[in-house]
């Protein structure tokens, strides 16, 4: 049986509430026959903090718990962790939305395994619509390490277009403000305006779409999105950017590459666009 959290509490108080007739021995039973889930993650002990959003899973007596990870891991290791996120999850900010984090989704992970000891530290973020890969560490020190020289490290990304650029390729280097809620392009700085610098290379047709290769020298708010709706090709699905498609915004993390924080050797991931990703 799932249970959504509709409040923060106790997992001891959340199973008093949904199992009243239960003695407490029946309910340290569940621990000890691991038939309690929290986000598909086995639970360590009924003093876990269940916040507004997760969801618990009470398996049956005898039921085999098969934990699934429920998220897409690619790589880890003892200082970090890449994973692979989906459209529709936010990177983190607990409070924001109902469904869990994945930042939220990480940390459970790694303090179930570690039995408390490990939590997920995030990195960088991608936008909620963007799919591809996150990196995560397992330490505050870790963590510094990474983001001190985040600049230095290669982020490639995918992005699907109805139209092919007028240049195969080219620099985007406009300054950027926010309002209601939303990135524009300015043709000079103002106070509250970021600098933002895109690079991209046209790399081939998908049926009528354009296919484009993003590489960026900063990071800000929806600065790949609002750069190719600017240059007359916003990404396909990406209504809030001047597309018309109600589908999937089709931009993608595909490729990181960083200096690891202990090794100090090169290492690298990459994905490759399933085909639904093309197709639009």
């Amino acid at each position: 049986m799932k249970y959504h959290v509709k409040k923060n509490s106790s997992l001891l108080d959340f199973l008093k509430i949904h199992y009243a007739g239960a003695s407490n021995s029946t309910i340290k039973s569940y621990f000890k026959n691991e038939q309690i889930k929290i986000n598909n993650v086995l639970a360590k002990s009924q003093e876990d903090q269940l916040k507004q959003g997760d969801v618990v899973e009470v398996l049956k007596e005898g039921e085999k718990s098969k934990v699934k990870l429920p998220f897409k891991l690619v790589y880890e290791d003892d200082a970090i962790l890449v994973v692979e996120k989906v459209a529709g999850v936010l990177t983190s900010g607990e409070g924001i939305t109902k469904r869990p984090t994945l930042h939220k989704l990480v940390d459970t992970y790694l303090q179930a395994k570690s039995k408390g000891k490990i939590k997920a530290h995030v990195v960088h973020r991608l936008d909620k619509e963007v799919i591809g890969l996150v990196l995560f560490a397992k330490s505050e020190k870790i963590v510094e390490v990474l983001q001190t020289n985040w600049k230095k490290y290669t982020k490639k990304y995918l992005a699907l277009t109805r139209t092919k650029p007028e240049k195969p390729s080219g620099t985007i280097d406009t300054w950027l403000i926010e309002r209601s809620l939303k990135m524009n392009v300015i043709p000079a700085e103002i106070p509250g305006a970021v600098h933002a610098i895109t690079h991209y290379k046209w790399l081939r047709f998908e049926k009528k779409n354009s296919l484009i290769e993003v590489t960026l020298d900063t990071g800000k708010k929806n600065q790949i999105r609002v750069h190719l709706s600017h240059i007359g090709c916003p990404i396909i699905g990406d209504e809030k950017y001047g597309d018309t498609t109600k589908s999937q915004v089709r931009l993608m993390g595909f490729f990181l590459e960083i200096l690891h924080p202990v090794t100090g050797k090169k290492v690298s991931w990459k994905l490759e666009p399933e085909r639904s990703f093309l197709l639009a």
